[in-house]
């Protein structure tokens, strides 16, 4: 309420206080990557204080990283990044830093950073996505299957890596391959709508107009019965 008065220095008290508080620290840390230029300017000041009376405080770095990020400051942002990473090691930090590398569009640094982080944990899936995510960007599909295949001999009835894989052979044209692995997405998972509905575009693309309509049909009353 006090953002949309714009009565936003004691918004940003309060943000502050709340991010001091484990209960509302989820509410606080969206606040501030909704932060417009005006919040912005109050809570950044404040946000710099915590950091320097908590110079071994992860959490107020990234907090600062967060509200850099949303400003779209990445120079910033990737410092405090890297800040974080002295103070912590995890490899969430470098799948993170990556992230911030993509959104800048520097894709060199952005593999580096996912490879790494996938090398810490290639089970991991948020690990798993950010690399394939930077390897689409750069056109490399094969490379995208190739991560899914590993993860599918490890975990053969992952509903998830059998979805990718279908978007992944679905992106490059290989659409049997991607019928066949929405399919088994599907069966491991019928309330799985969205896997139906790319095996259906599969299907159209594939001329089986038959096989489209039945799957988008399915769709269309999954919905309905979820609303």
């Amino acid at each position: 309420s006090q953002i949309a008065l714009e009565r936003y220095e004691e918004a940003a008290d309060n943000i502050i206080n709340a991010l001091k508080e484990e209960h509302f620290e989820e509410l606080a840390t969206d606040l501030i990557t909704d932060a417009n230029d005006e919040l912005t300017a109050e809570l950044m000041p404040r946000i710099n204080i915590q950091v320097n009376a908590n110079p071994n405080s992860i959490e107020w770095y990234m907090y600062q990283l967060y509200l850099y990020q949303a400003n779209k400051n990445y120079e910033e942002a990737i410092r405090c990044s890297e800040k974080v990473k002295e103070l912590d090691a995890d490899p969430y930090f470098d799948a993170f830093l990556s992230s911030l590398y993509q959104e800048m569009g520097d894709f060199a640094s952005a593999l580096h950073y996912a490879q790494v982080a996938y090398v810490a944990d290639s089970t991991d899936s948020d690990f798993i996505e950010q690399l394939t995510s930077v390897y689409s960007e750069l056109d490399r599909l094969d490379s995208c299957i190739a991560i899914c295949n590993s993860y599918i001999a490890q975990y053969p009835e992952s509903n998830g890596a059998y979805h990718m894989r279908g978007q992944y052979h679905f992106l490059s044209g290989q659409y049997e391959s991607a019928i066949t692995d929405y399919t088994t997405a599907i069966a491991l998972d019928a309330s799985d709508s969205f896997a139906r509905y790319m095996r259906g575009r599969a299907y159209h693309i594939m001329g089986d107009s038959l096989k489209a309509k039945k799957d988008f049909l399915r769709v269309v009353e999954d919905t309905k019965n979820t609303v």
